[in-house]
């Protein structure tokens, strides 16, 4: 400011030496006085641009190393993570196969007894051993589901696709829940045609998709019948499970196929079993590229379609379908 004091009085002086004075003097100072203001806050400006700038640029360091910092904590999540659900898909492996082998071994010999090959039975050792016999085969089912679950959950599962007879996997889906289905007075019927349908699929997983839907339909329905059915067409084949039971509600439909989900009976009666079997069925499907659809009613039953596709024969492992079964197998 004193340095336009100083010009002021300068250039007041040339005024009045020349003999101008008022107007013209007072005119010059209010310009210098702009001229000075502006270079301030031009000066200021350009300050504040730095400091901002300076401040963006720390914010932008200090978020990048926050950013590094997250993905290196991330990554050792990420690993402890994989090494957690390898451990816990061996640990359900080894348990797995140590249940499996004595499971087997009693419903094998249950079988053996049921069939009198051991000696004549009376008939409360019959209904004994079918309960043994049952539950041996459910207990079987549940450890099935949890190996299976953890594997596609892990992404450990895969498909080792083959030839076989569709029609000769359903009778043998159907021959395994006969014995509950009975137990529940309930009529199991199989839908199929007489001739063999040869398809390359992993059978092992079909069976397993037939069974879980197979075993979910006896399990809520308590009078009337199951029926388990297959087609073929050009593309790939369509399972099929009715039933007359007690159907889904609409709330329920879109969630039935999710992890541990159970149905909500309106006799308020829990059904047995993990509430994994339709989960595990949409994991399978999906994992030999099908798709499943749902049709029901609430109170007068449900009816699962699952299409999944004829895999070509150079995928298979066996490279060419058997031969046996070509004829009819239902021809007496």
């Amino acid at each position: 400011m004193s340095m336009a004091i100083g010009l002021d009085e300068r250039w007041s002086k040339v005024f009045v030496a020349n003999g101008d004075v008022g107007l013209e003097v007072f005119a010059l100072q209010a310009f210098l006085a702009v001229l000075i203001f502006t270079a301030l806050h031009v000066t200021a400006t350009i300050e504040e641009s730095r400091v901002a700038e300076e401040a963006a640029a720390l914010g932008e360091r200090r978020l990048r190393e926050a950013h590094e910092q997250l993905e290196v904590k991330v990554a050792a999540r990420t690993a402890d993570l994989v090494e957690a659900l390898g451990a816990k898909s061996r640990f359900l492996a080894n348990m797995s196969h140590e249940l499996r082998t004595p499971l087997n071994s009693i419903i094998g010999f249950a079988g053996v007894m049921e069939q009198e090959l051991a000696g004549p039975l009376t008939e409360d050792q019959r209904t004994q051993l079918g309960m043994i016999h049952r539950s041996g085969n459910r207990l079987l089912r549940l450890v099935n589901d949890v190996l299976d679950y953890s594997r596609i959950e892990s992404g450990d599962e895969t498909v080792s696709p083959t030839h076989f007879d569709l029609c000769e996997l359903v009778d043998d889906v159907s021959s395994s829940l006969a014995s509950e289905a009975r137990a529940k007075g309930i009529q199991l019927g199989v839908a199929a045609p007489a001739e063999s349908l040869k398809l390359c699929s992993d059978s092992r997983k079909v069976r397993q998709i037939l069974l879980n839907l197979a075993d979910n339909a006896v399990k809520f329905t308590d009078a009337g019948e199951v029926t388990i059915g297959c087609a073929k067409d050009d593309a790939g084949i369509t399972l099929t499970v009715s039933d007359t039971g007690i159907g889904i509600a609409p709330d329920q439909r879109s969630s039935i196929m999710d992890d541990f989900t159970q149905l909500d009976r309106s006799d308020g009666m829990k059904p047995d079993g993990t509430g994994l079997g339709l989960a595990i069925v949409r994991g399978l499907v999906a994992l030999l590229g099908g798709r499943v659809a749902l049709v029901s009613e609430l109170g007068a039953g449900s009816t699962f379609r699952v299409w999944l596709p004829n895999m070509p024969d150079e995928f298979c492992l066996d490279q060419s379908p058997h031969q046996a079964g070509e004829t009819d197998r239902r021809a007496e």
